[in-house]
């Protein structure tokens, strides 16, 4: 059984969402490109934000794609929100393929441009949420395994009644014809 794949329409929506996000983000840093802690909180927001955004995207598609089905467990969503909240990793270490490698942030270079830390900034940011979700797809594999595992041990107690009531059944079918 294969997992849903998002629309192309779906796609391009989220994609627009997050494009938006971040151009509002650069439309307030380049008006207050004097400031680095307002570069800062303005990355603390936009993490938010983005974290938001994709919360909302997980919600979406299991509504369109899974909610007949298996829906949505009440306790899920706060739990899921709570596990993406930014204090929920602490000190990540990068691993695996496909982590964006970013120096250390460390107090910038003379020389080096307002645009330059802010990349640097945004780039560590990235790191940052990256993170986090890979701890949360981990969290929810985790999840979902110990379900399917309480999945399968009922399925398994279920199977052993129905054997033993079939044995049963054939055992007094047996007596039955015999006699």
């Amino acid at each position: 059984m294969g997992y849903p794949k998002t629309s192309r329409e779906d796609n391009e929506r989220w994609k627009i969402r997050f494009h938006s996000t971040l151009d509002r983000w650069l439309d307030d840093i380049e008006v207050q490109s004097q400031g680095e802690e307002q570069v800062d909180l303005g990355l603390e927001d936009l993490e938010e934000k983005f974290s938001e955004n994709i919360l909302d995207a997980v919600e979406e598609h299991h509504q369109k794609n899974n909610s007949e089905s298996a829906p949505l467990l009440p306790d899920v969503k706060p739990r899921l929100r709570r596990r993406a909240q930014k204090s929920s990793v602490l000190n990540p270490e990068p691993e695996g393929p496909g982590i964006l490698q970013v120096e250390a942030l460390e107090a910038p270079e003379p020389e080096e441009s307002f645009w330059v830390r802010a990349w640097r900034s945004f780039m560590g940011m990235l790191q940052r949420l990256k993170q986090r979700w890979q701890a949360v797809l981990a969290w929810v594999r985790e999840k979902v395994a110990a379900g399917w595992q309480a999945l399968c041990s009922v399925a398994q107690s279920i199977n052993s009644v129905l054997e033993s009531f079939c044995s049963y059944m054939a055992g007094l079918f047996r007596y039955h014809i015999q006699v």
